[in-house]
């Protein structure tokens, strides 16, 4: 099946399904559906941003939520875990504005589309960019999908449904 990531209206490129992804974790009711999946992005060259996002159910009253991903660069990766800050613990909570209750505009809300037009709304969504030195190329892409490898970045996505009924059939 092929699928296809959107933000808004805006095709971000084709996912590019892990071929273990599905066959690590066998379906389970205690788990919903999720994927990992390598972006190739869309000829039309979008700006594509590491973000996670997070649906809360309608009951809660709270848009979509969105946070930044870092870009992980290969070559800093042994640097940045000796500089790593530790979680600090526990930090007070504040209310939220009526704005980061809105969420995210729908425009730039993630999606995953099938073949044939069907549009779902993941429970969660993660894309995020590792960037890799001219050096490594050959190690990535024996992971990596050729085409996924641009510019010496790949897109990752990690998507979470909310349950089989929410998910394409895979």
């Amino acid at each position: 099946m092929t699928l296809t990531l959107w933000r808004g209206n805006q095709q971000l490129g084709e996912l590019r399904v892990r071929a273990s992804s599905a066959e690590e974790r066998p379906p389970s009711r205690s788990r919903p559906p999720s994927l990992f999946a390598f972006l190739v992005p869309a000829p039309e060259g979008a700006a594509l941003d590491g973000v996670w996002q997070t649906v809360w159910p309608r009951e809660f009253g709270i848009g979509v939520q969105q946070s930044a991903v870092e870009v992980d660069i290969v070559a800093e990766r042994e640097q940045r875990g000796a500089t790593r800050v530790t979680n600090p613990g526990p930090v007070a909570l504040e209310p939220m504005s009526p704005e980061a209750v809105a969420g995210v505009p729908w425009e730039r809300q993630l999606t995953v589309r099938a073949a044939d037009g069907t549009s779902y709304l993941p429970a969660q969504i993660q894309l995020g960019e590792v960037r890799y030195e001219p050096a490594l190329y050959e190690a990535a892409l024996r992971e990596v999908p050729r085409e996924a490898l641009v510019d010496g970045s790949v897109w990752f996505v990690f998507i979470g449904f909310a349950s089989d009924t929410e998910a394409p059939a895979m």
